[in-house]
């Protein structure tokens, strides 16, 4: 299935980065005492996104707080995106509440082209969702051992990260591999 060029194969998840710093191990010089700053916040970017298993390309979006609403955006999203392509969409996510909504079923059965399809993994098995290697990167990349003096901040790191992934890669394709 991954290697028919009809079928699409999505990953989808979300998470919330906080802007609090998330102190990790790393490479500091010798004798020298590592300091990180950190803010005692609770704000955070809400996150919903995808990334297409046949080349790494993912889809990032903000939201307020998930939900069904969100999540048929979302998925429009994904189909806009791929708008160009004639082949089924399948979308692999965990039984989150908003994901298994009756709006979202009812907008999926009125889809002008019908060709969304949500694969819902077993419950509590975040191991088996390819995307969450999206949250894992970014995290490394952007927000471990990092002080975000404001959200804006955070949010422009959040923005670099999403545009140096958002066309097909590689690095993003082997870490969301499904062998």
């Amino acid at each position: 299935m991954k290697d028919d060029p009809q079928v699409i194969i999505y990953a989808m998840d979300e998470a919330g980065i906080k802007r609090q710093s998330s102190i990790t191990s790393g490479w500091f010089v010798r004798g020298e005492k590592a300091i990180v700053l950190s803010s005692p916040t609770h704000e955070k970017v809400n996150l919903v996104g995808a990334v297409k298993l046949s080349n790494g390309a993912i889809i990032l979006d903000r939201v307020n707080r998930f939900c069904q609403d969100d999540c048929i955006c979302f998925l429009k999203k994904i189909a806009e995106k791929e708008s160009d392509t004639k082949g089924a969409i399948y979308i692999i996510l965990d039984n989150a509440r908003p994901h298994r909504a009756k709006s979202v079923k009812d907008y999926l059965e009125q889809e002008p082209n019908n060709r969304i399809f949500l694969l819902f993994l077993p419950p509590y098995s975040p191991e088996l969702n390819p995307s969450e290697s999206i949250w894992l990167q970014l995290r490394r990349e952007k927000t471990h051992n990092t002080f975000f003096e404001t959200m804006i901040a955070l949010n422009a790191a959040i923005t670099a990260f999403e545009t140096k992934y958002s066309m097909a890669n590689k690095p993003m394709e082997s870490l969301c591999a499904i062998f």
